[in-house]
């Protein structure tokens, strides 16, 4: 008898084998997110702010009839929506020049002394048009004689 030579030269029991790279299965993102960028009434400038009902978007922006956002985000709600961000934005002055009327700009009242030097500035607590007098904090600049009542 007569042996005849394997038709496979490797030992047995190891066998290189080639693994297909299966891509990680797809996942659903979620799309019921909205975003909103526009001009509003009141609200922080040129900041994201995540928002889940209409009263906190009144609360935080206003109601404003100028432009649609305030719509926009009272229909996005209507019809069901649970979160959404918006951003409120305005015209600004360009880098180093002076704000016109038809820029935005921070509301605040500086009080000069008999010097004509500053001593006390009023900012308001946020940007825009509320509609009712806003509380603000006050500070006194060094040096200014006067005394403040907290």
């Amino acid at each position: 008898m007569r042996m005849r030579p394997s038709a496979d030269p490797r030992a047995p029991g190891i066998y290189q084998t080639f693994d297909t790279v299966a891509p990680p299965p797809m996942s659903i993102a979620n799309t019921r997110i909205a975003g909103f960028v526009g001009t509003t009434q009141k609200g922080p400038m040129n900041e994201p702010t995540r928002l889940t009902t209409w009263d906190e978007f009144l609360e935080i922006f206003g109601y404003s009839s100028e432009s649609y956002t305030s719509e926009s985000v009272h229909g996005f709600f209507r019809n069901g929506g649970t979160d959404c961000w918006v951003v409120r934005v305005a015209h600004n002055a360009p880098h180093g020049e002076d704000p016109q009327m038809e820029h935005a700009s921070c509301a605040e009242h500086v009080q000069a002394d008999d010097w004509s030097k500053p001593s006390l500035k009023i900012p308001r607590a946020q940007r825009g048009h509320v509609g009712k007098p806003d509380l603000v904090p006050l500070r006194a600049y060094a040096g200014s004689t006067g005394a403040a009542h907290p």
